[in-house]
């Protein structure tokens, strides 16, 4: 049995340097490369990066949090006066008839629930804004990541954050950032068409 392993052993060798031999080729007569020399056939866009860090991805942000301060001011603002109606309809409470007080405690809280209705569709519109337009660059960085391969003659390119480890050779995100900022007019980004 002992012989048995070690043939097996040493066949399984065999037939590793055979499959690595004939693997070899036939990657490189694909075009792609498994060595780390010359040029890789792999590139890593860190689209996180690009999307926070170029122009446009700044602009969308920026707008995001003033669409969001906007409406977080405007509605403390409301809130502010909800308390205030709340507190005068509690005070009032000892001095009005039950029947009457019932119909200013609903028509209170029919408000308070309206105002958090309209609060939640607004912040969602502006979530789904956020949401739009961070696809829509991310779908430009792409094509930009797209012509950077080819122009490297690469065959792929990941994201970042998918691969477990990459040498920095490889990263193309500041290229693709520098090619967004360039190319990318952030006075007319955000219209849309």
């Amino acid at each position: 049995m002992a012989g048995f392993l070690r043939l097996s052993r040493k066949w399984a060798w065999v037939w590793i340097s055979v499959i690595a031999g004939m693997v070899a080729p036939a990657v490189q007569a694909q075009g792609l490369s498994y060595s780390v020399a010359g040029e890789s056939q792999v590139l890593v866009l860190d689209i996180r990066r690009a999307l926070n860090e170029s122009n446009a991805g700044q602009l969308i942000l920026e707008k995001y949090k003033a669409a969001i301060i906007a409406l977080n001011n405007e509605f403390n603002i409301l809130q502010t006066q909800l308390i205030a109606e709340e507190q005068e309809l509690r005070d009032l409470r000892s001095s009005m008839e039950v029947s009457e007080f019932v119909k200013l405690a609903e028509a209170f809280d029919q408000k308070s629930t309206q105002a958090r209705e309209e609060y939640r569709l607004r912040k969602q519109a502006i979530d789904d804004e956020l949401n739009e337009n961070t696809d829509r660059l991310a779908r430009i960085l792409s094509q930009y990541a797209g012509e950077v391969m080819e122009e490297k003659g690469a065959a792929v390119v990941l994201m970042k954050n998918q691969v477990i480890v990459s040498s920095n050779a490889i990263d193309i995100t500041s290229g693709v950032m520098e090619r967004a900022n360039q190319l990318i007019n952030t006075d007319t980004f955000l219209i849309k068409e």
